[in-house]
C-alpha cells in the first residue's frame, strides 16, 4: 500500500505514466521476489498491445497485435489478453521460441496478468523470475492482481485527463477562431 500511495503522489506531480508505471512495478518485483516485468497497454482502437515499460531497457519489444496474421502463433501476452485470464509460463508451460517473452527472458517462470477497467482491457502485465521451477504463490499472485487493478485505474485517469486537456485546447482554439471575424 505504501508503494501505491507514494507512486500516486508522484503521479500527481507529473503526468508521465511510463515513469510512474516503472517505479510502481519495480516495487512490485521487490515485493513478489520477481526479477523482471513487461507492461503493455492497449492502444486506442483496441487492436494492439504496446510495450510501455519494462524492468530492463534491453531489446526492443514490438507491439503485439491482438489478431496476429495466420502464419504467426499468438504470444502468451496476446493469449492472456484475449482470454481475460492469467497465464503461467515456465519449464512445464514452455513458450514458443518466437514469443517476445522468450526472446526477452528465456528460461523464465512467471505469469501474464491481463488487467481491465470494468469490461475494457487496459493492458497486460508479464512478471517473472529469470530462473526457477514455480511461478508465484497465491499471495504473490493476489498482490500482482492488486497492482494490476491499481494500474488500470491510473491509466484510465491519465487518459481522461489527457482527453479533458485536449477538449480545453480545442475549445480555446474555437474561441479564438470566433473572435477573429469580430476583430476584423
Amino acid at each position: 500500500l505504501s508503494a501505491m500511495f507514494r507512486c500516486t503522489a508522484e503521479l500527481g506531480r507529473s503526468d508521465n505514466l511510463e515513469e510512474f508505471s516503472r517505479r510502481l512495478l519495480n516495487d512490485l518485483i521487490l515485493i513478489t521476489g520477481a526479477d523482471w516485468f513487461i507492461l503493455r497497454l492497449m492502444l486506442p482502437g483496441g487492436q494492439q498491445l504496446l510495450a510501455v515499460a519494462s524492468s530492463e531497457r534491453g531489446p526492443r519489444l514490438e507491439p503485439q497485435p491482438l489478431r496476429p496474421p495466420p502464419q504467426h502463433a499468438p504470444s502468451i501476452e496476446r493469449q492472456a489478453a484475449l482470454s481475460g485470464a492469467d497465464l503461467q509460463f515456465g519449464p512445464s508451460q514452455g513458450l514458443l521460441p518466437d514469443d517476445p517473452i522468450h526472446r526477452f527472458k528465456p528460461d523464465s517462470v512467471g505469469l501474464v496478468h491481463p488487467f481491465f477497467f470494468g469490461e475494457t482491457l487496459i493492458g497486460t502485465l508479464a512478471i517473472g523470475r529469470s530462473h526457477g521451477e514455480s511461478p508465484f504463490t497465491l499471495e504473490q499472485t493476489e498482490v500482482i492482481h492488486t497492482f494490476g487493478e491499481f494500474l488500470a485505474i491510473q491509466v484510465v485517469n491519465t487518459r481522461l485527463q489527457d482527453e479533458r486537456l485536449q477538449l480545453r485546447l480545442v475549445s480555446r482554439e474555437l474561441e479564438i477562431a470566433r473572435d477573429i471575424p469580430r476583430a476584423l
